[in-house]
């Protein structure tokens, strides 16, 4: 793979976790979801048997004892150095198991297309800060205003 490239995979994971069209639904509206065949002890709370289990992914990619500081745009944060530190299901954008997103390797690799190929060809400036475009919540993660950009031809 071209560095570049793998670049682009590093930088680009750490917007999967909080905001990202693909974590918008895995990360905020859906949720994993289990029903335990017996009664388990977590955290010091018991689990009865058949009880429902939510977990939100959103909760384990803010975790800051495996991300620290998860609100910070953090480029290096999966790089290979760093990654080799993340937990197995610390970041789950496409959920994990048998049901997970069957898109999840298409989606990724257009994602890695898509953004190479019109940065090849553009400088793209924000226009707001992120203190500025907040996350809401309306069914999915959503912008609390429309998110403006400033997009300009690179010189050849």
């Amino acid at each position: 793979m071209h560095p570049n490239i793998q670049r682009i995979w590093e930088v680009s994971r750490p917007k999967l976790t909080p905001l990202s069209p693909a974590s918008m639904t895995a990360n905020a509206a859906a949720t994993i979801t289990t029903k335990p065949s017996d009664a388990h002890e977590i955290g010091g709370y018991t689990v009865p048997k058949g009880s429902t289990l939510i977990l939100p992914p959103i909760l384990l990619h803010k975790d800051p004892e495996i991300f620290p500081d998860p609100e910070k745009f953090d480029p290096d944060r999966f790089s290979a150095e760093n990654s080799i530190n993340i937990p197995e299901y610390a970041y789950i954008p496409f959920s994990v198991g048998p049901r997970n997103c069957i898109g999840q390797r298409f989606a990724m690799m257009e994602m890695k297309t898509t953004i190479s190929t019109i940065l090849r060809s553009y400088r793209i400036q924000s226009l707001d800060s992120r203190d500025v475009a907040l996350p809401v919540m309306r069914g999915t993660l959503r912008s609390s205003i429309p998110i403006r950009v400033r997009i300009r031809p690179r010189k050849s």
